[in-house]
């Protein structure tokens, strides 16, 4: 979510086409990540918000099309922590 210029985050369709109840989840786990950083979500607030906006994600990306995206989203998700 966090780009190469610090503290710049992007989400939904600027790091790829899904659809609409993905983005959001991706907006809201950006929003996750800013309010961490910015210090308004202790690092257990952030991980338990992380954890649920991840299985939501997972479940809206299960089957053979939202494997690849899956995978690549985890490994960005994975590189920025």
């Amino acid at each position: 979510m966090e780009t190469t210029s610090k503290n710049i985050l992007v989400a939904g369709d600027l790091t790829g086409i899904e659809e609409a109840s993905t983005a959001l989840d991706e907006g809201r786990m950006a929003g996750c990540r800013a309010a961490y950083a910015l210090g308004y979500l202790s690092e257990q607030e952030y991980e338990e918000n992380k954890r649920v906006l991840l299985e939501r994600l997972n479940a809206l990306r299960c089957g053979p099309f939202g494997e690849k995206r899956r995978t690549a989203k985890e490994a960005l998700w994975n590189a920025m922590e």
